[in-house]
């Protein structure tokens, strides 16, 4: 029976993670943390039914469905938070890490606990003493999930980190680069300053010795300013420009 059921717990997480955007791990975890909760939903009906009674059911007890139905509804809001606010954003933020390749070890190693010995047994109606049944589903349910709680939101805290991690590193390098931006454009003005004050230096030059009819000194002068300015043919390395 614990083999079947075994199988029958794989199947499901491979049938769900293919159709599913989720990993194996995650769908494993998905899985079992769902199986954890219909057990703890079981383990409360049976605490209820004890206070109740006195007594562990016998077999299939009708009383024990109604039970059930009512914490499985109780507690139903419950669930969808836990769903929403921990699991889902957990599940999103960090789909890539690689941590939900074993951490499906948690729910598994909890169901193997509950199921070898904090499971009712009602063959044995002496297995749970009045005093620890009184205790043990609420402080079992609670640790559980407590336990789930911890860790998703450590996982929400880590993915967010890193991806505050890579904005601040993408800034950083926007900023590099408009620090660089800034700095050629410093030089792009300094250079233009200078051939504006050339350029002026050789507007009062040509326009003295135009005054003084001076066309050999002018000639000369236009020479050797075109000498500087002669543009030297454009290199081509290869054929992509």
């Amino acid at each position: 029976k614990t083999f079947v059921s075994i199988v029958s717990q794989f199947a499901g997480v491979f049938i769900f993670s293919t159709v599913s955007s989720y990993t194996f791990g995650q769908s494993l975890f998905i899985i079992t943390v769902v199986k954890n909760y219909s057990e703890n939903v079981r383990l409360f009906s049976y605490q209820i039914y004890f206070l109740s009674t006195g007594r562990l059911p016998e077999g299939s007890v009708s009383a024990i469905s109604c039970i059930m139905a009512a914490v499985s509804l109780a507690l139903f809001p419950l669930i969808c938070w836990f769903y929403k606010k921990l699991m889902r954003p957990a599940l999103d933020y960090s789909r890539s890490l690689v941590i939900w390749k074993l951490i499906w070890v948690i729910p598994i190693s909890n169901t193997i606990i509950y199921t070898m010995n904090i499971a009712p047994d009602t063959t044995n109606y002496s297995y749970f003493p009045k005093e620890e049944f009184l205790v043990l589903p609420a402080l079992w349910c609670m640790m559980t999930f407590m336990t789930y709680g911890i860790f998703l939101r450590t996982v929400i805290a880590v993915s967010r980190n890193a991806e505050l991690q890579e904005k601040l590193h993408l800034t950083e390098v926007q900023i590099t680069a408009q620090q660089k931006y800034m700095e050629d454009l410093q030089i792009r003005i300094q250079e233009t300053r200078r051939y504006r004050h050339d350029i002026r230096h050789h507007f009062l030059v040509l326009g003295n010795l135009a005054k003084s009819k001076d066309l050999d000194g002018l000639q000369k002068y236009l020479e050797k300013i075109s000498a500087f300015s002669v543009l030297r043919p454009t290199e081509i390395f290869c054929e992509n420009t």
